[in-house]
């Protein structure tokens, strides 16, 4: 009787070549995370900046704050109010806090911009932007909450609408919030300068002070999001596999029943 020889290093052939492909696949996707949190930094410190504003009209400070932000407060209307914007920059996270102490302030408003060197978003990608806020923060004291991000003189993301008196939590980032967290997804444009750093600004403002209280975020990621063919891979890649290994134990029990 003649028996036909089956190579038994062709299945293990094709499952190392899927196992290096479904591996290649997973790297270049957590690979695509951006700035894990844009609060953070190399500096151990909280840095605050804080506006104090005696009886009258209108008050603005300016300073650096935490990991190279530039930081702007205004406060409209006081009476003996000080508005203060922390970011904490630890190593491994950082957080954004905006608090008050003193009587009584209107219409403050608050900025927070920084320019990422040595990063910057691709042509005609997609990415999303998570913010994620402590918990027991009320984002209903804020009046309005944005953030924009530019990139060689080109606006990628703005979701500015309007900052101040007629500033409405319904008009901005806030709508994004599903409990603590909100994620607000854009796509690059086609003619995106590469070779500039990306510039990132968080802004937002109060109707009425924060006397007593805080609002706190704990995070903010910049990442890629896959491409429809990137996930189609991955399932043809694991389909693959696992006929691999169908097909491997199938030709093991045909050579058993030759063998014997």
């Amino acid at each position: 009787m003649n028996h036909t020889t089956l190579n038994d290093s062709r299945p293990m052939r094709i499952l190392f070549a899927i196992g290096m492909m479904l591996f290649t696949i997973a790297h270049h996707c957590h690979a695509q995370i951006l700035i894990s949190d844009v609060f953070s930094g190399t500096n151990t410190g909280s840095t605050s900046l804080v506006d104090t504003a005696a009886i009258g009209l209108g008050s603005t400070a300016n300073a650096t704050v935490g990991p190279g932000y530039d930081g702007t407060l205004f406060v409209g209307v006081s009476v003996g109010f000080a508005e203060t914007m922390t970011i904490n920059a630890a190593t491994t996270s950082g957080d954004f806090t905006l608090g008050a102490t003193g009587l009584a302030g209107v219409a403050s408003t608050f900025d927070a911009t920084k320019t990422f060197t040595g990063l910057s978003l691709a042509d005609s990608t997609t990415y999303k932007f998570t913010l994620t806020d402590a918990v027991g923060t009320n984002l209903a004291l804020l009046s309005a909450l944005n953030f924009s991000i530019t990139q060689g003189g080109t606006t990628v993301v703005n979701t500015a609408t309007g900052v101040g008196l007629t500033g409405g939590v319904a008009e901005n980032l806030a709508t994004a919030f599903s409990g603590n967290t909100a994620t607000i997804t854009f796509t690059t444009p086609s003619t995106l300068n590469t070779t500039q750093p990306l510039v990132f600004d968080f802004n937002g403002g109060a109707l009425a002070s924060l006397i007593g209280t805080s609002v706190e975020f704990t995070d903010g990621s910049i990442q890629a999001v896959p491409e429809p063919s990137t996930w189609a891979m991955l399932v043809m890649g694991v389909a693959a596999m696992g006929a691999g290994l169908y097909f491997k134990r199938s030709a093991g029990v045909k050579l058993a029943r030759v063998r014997a």
